[in-house]
């Protein structure tokens, strides 16, 4: 099969695209000498960059999308990352394409452009997504939704990401709740060769590997599944050119579906946080010092157990 032929994955095959041209031109060679040897500089340059958004700055908008790629880089596969640097860089990386898109506010085809990035990189779980990332995930898809020049079949694809991974939270989820994911999975496909609604570049690249890992996780007829994914391998290497690594794909896919589940877990935390803020408070005011001390320590719990790589500053 290919995947066991090629040692690539899908990761960055955007030779046609002007967001690449835009990361290697001559104005970005400082950034990307900082993206190499000196990331907390790299960082700092691009708040300073997205502050100067109404500077009226020539070539704003492909210079932030140049910023966006490389600091994308940043956090591809990082998901076992204890830090803080990758969660500021995917932050950032989401502020840049948006603000980029703000900026081509009269031209329609580059605006959906950098939303279409935004909404991609959001959804995709191969990249290590900061929680304000992650939190964005529907704002970014009906961002590129609402475009004149948005694409059908992605934003399908864009869908059924946040499907699979939406699902994955689900209490007793099984196979069956996978179908929403599914349908959309199919409907990407089905318009996948579109002139200008079906996918274009590197979708397929990303598109074929998720539905490859989508239907290994998912199908239940373990001989007709693998006869299913071999025909799906074969005509992605013949008819699309595309050539992936089953096995990385689906490590960094369903470390990202991890990283999802565990941002769910917090949120639902957080709930439960705000709840005990609101009943200490209560609790102060009736003056049950019981009571206080109770929830004054599960508070300080709580915020103690909150992981480093969440302290994200660009929010």
């Amino acid at each position: 099969m290919a995947h066991r032929r090629s040692q690539l994955s899908s990761g960055f095959w955007r030779k046609r695209l002007s967001l690449l041209s835009g990361a290697q031109s001559k104005e970005l060679e400082h950034f990307r000498h900082l993206v190499r040897t000196n990331v907390p500089g790299a960082l700092d340059d691009a708040r300073a960059f997205i502050a100067d958004e109404t500077s009226g700055r020539k070539n704003y908008g492909e210079e932030a999308c140049g910023r966006a790629f490389w600091l994308a880089r940043l956090t591809y596969g990082k998901h076992s990352s204890n830090g803080m640097l990758e969660g500021q860089a995917s932050t950032l990386t989401l502020k840049l394409l948006t603000s980029a898109a703000r900026s081509f506010s009269s031209d329609n085809e580059k605006r959906a452009y950098c939303l279409r990035f935004a909404a991609g990189y959001a959804t995709n779980p191969r990249y290590f997504r900061s929680d304000f990332v992650l939190d964005k995930i529907g704002e970014t898809i009906s961002a590129y939704g609402r475009e004149p020049k948005h694409r059908p079949g992605l934003l399908s694809l864009f869908k059924a990401r946040a499907a699979w991974q939406e699902q994955s939270c689900e209490k007793g989820r099984s196979k069956r709740d996978a179908s929403k994911a599914a349908k959309l999975y199919n409907q990407a496909l089905e318009g996948a060769i579109g002139s200008s609604t079906g996918l274009d570049a590197e979708a397929h690249v990303h598109l074929f590997p998720e539905l490859y890992v989508f239907l290994d996780e998912f199908s239940t007829d373990g001989g007709g599944s693998k006869k299913v994914l071999s025909v799906i391998d074969y005509i992605v290497q013949n008819n699309f050119g595309v050539y992936f690594d089953a096995t990385v794909e689906a490590e960094l896919i369903k470390d990202g579906i991890s990283q999802y589940q565990d941002r769910h877990k917090r949120r639902l935390g957080e709930a439960g946080l705000e709840s005990a803020v609101r009943s200490l408070a209560k609790a102060k005011e009736a003056g049950d010092h019981i009571a206080t001390e109770m929830l004054e320590r599960k508070i300080r719990a709580a915020n103690a157990s909150k992981p480093r790589a969440e302290e994200d500053t660009e929010e």
